[in-house]
């Protein structure tokens, strides 16, 4: 099973997916940002707002995140899916434990529309490929060796 990533203007590896939270009416198709040096996976301040997430009905963390360059109060939602179009157009459902959701900025002057972070509670599922003949980026859940 292979899963296709994008690249942006900016060289990101985007990860087109559908976020899913049946509690909170989540419902809408986003684009994550693939960070192999983060631990963790977060939805963007930016993306928080078109999502139409509802920061009162999250559970807010202790510590804030340093991200970006900015401190960001930071809240979790347990317990969601991606759903994924994989290469044969097949959707596949990926549950996931738990995302922190980025808030409030110390700096709300901030307008950074920077992606969300699918970190390495996401990646460790799959092999991320990055082929060396076509540039083509795609996830597999197959184990791939080099030459």
């Amino acid at each position: 099973m292979e899963f296709e990533c994008q690249i942006d203007k900016y060289k990101h590896i985007l990860f087109p997916v559908r976020f899913v939270h049946k509690e909170l009416a989540l419902d809408k198709n986003i684009k994550f940002c693939l960070d192999t040096g983060s631990y963790k996976s977060y939805i963007s301040y930016h993306q928080a707002i078109e999502l139409g997430i509802q920061f009162d009905k999250l559970q807010k963390q202790v510590e804030p995140t340093n991200l970006v360059g900015t401190i960001w109060d930071t809240f979790e939602i347990e317990n969601f899916e991606l759903i994924i179009r994989n290469t044969s157009g097949i959707l596949i459902t990926s549950p996931l434990k738990s995302i922190y959701v980025l808030a409030n900025p110390l700096n709300p002057d901030i307008k950074l529309p920077v992606p969300g972070i699918l970190g390495y509670t996401f990646i460790y599922n799959y092999t991320l490929v990055v082929t060396k003949n076509d540039g083509r980026i795609y996830f597999t859940d197959k184990r791939v060796y080099s030459k």
